[in-house]
């Protein structure tokens, strides 16, 4: 066999591969499978069917500026099997509102969690472990944007492949302040027909992302996708016609 066809073949093998992991990854990105939030107020509810989620850095006597409420999204990342392929993630969070205070009193962060059976289930009393602190940013206000795409979100991304990634978003005061005035920041989730969710960006050096072919609401076009696949049919046949004209 000559150099040329073994460069060719070797090309159409890579671009097969590389159709299969950039399918993995646009599995993984897009919005959360799963949101939801839990409140101190009120620690036994649930509200995973809710269409806004709250965020509340509290003011109460007793609180005095402490999270009251959290807001939990989970990621299903069963398709990314090799952790090492993802090199860079980009998080970003639309703020629908920012309903009570003033985001330039708090700064949101973003938390590693512990994997319920069920999340949309949780409360205060039942919501997951917080684990590490993945990455700090500014709140922002109404109609605003908070984007997350630190390298220790890609660390705590790779640590969760083949399985699912639970976040958690709390408000705290940046440093100085000692009072907050119930702040509270607002997401819009899946369930929402109105504002955007929180959206996952996952990829490696070459890889292709679902935004690369989502629709307006986020979800996957599947036209797209199944041509996805069968880019990839095209590349594994043409490996199989190129190995019988090259034998």
């Amino acid at each position: 066999m000559s150099k040329k066809q073994l460069f060719l073949i070797a090309l159409v093998v890579g671009l097969f591969s590389l159709s299969v992991v950039s399918f993995a990854f646009a599995q993984a990105s897009g919005p959360p499978q799963k949101d939801t939030y839990v409140t101190k107020v009120l620690p036994d509810n649930s509200y995973g069917s809710d269409t806004v989620l709250d965020s509340t850095a509290s003011g109460f006597t007793d609180d005095m500026c402490q999270p009251s409420r959290r807001i939990y999204m989970e990621w299903d990342l069963t398709s990314i099997t090799d952790p090492n392929q993802l090199s860079s993630a980009t998080l970003t969070l639309p703020v629908l509102n920012f309903a009570i205070g003033s985001p330039s009193n708090v700064d949101v962060v973003l938390y590693e969690s512990a994997d319920p059976t069920d999340l949309n289930a949780i409360t205060w009393n039942t919501q997951p472990v917080i684990g590490n602190s993945i990455e700090t940013q500014p709140a922002a206000g109404t109609g605003g944007t908070i984007v997350f795409n630190s390298s220790a979100l890609v660390a705590y991304l790779q640590s969760q492949a083949g399985g699912i990634a639970t976040l958690m978003f709390q408000l705290e005061p940046k440093q100085g302040v000692t009072v907050c005035h119930n702040d509270t920041l607002q997401v819009a989730s899946i369930e929402a027909s109105f504002g955007t969710p929180a959206d996952l960006q996952v990829a490696g050096p070459n890889a292709v992302t679902l935004s690369s072919f989502s629709t307006s609401n986020g979800q996957a076009s599947w036209p797209l996708v199944l041509g996805l696949v069968g880019l990839a049919a095209v590349v594994a046949g043409s490996a199989f016609g190129l190995r019988r004209f090259t034998s």
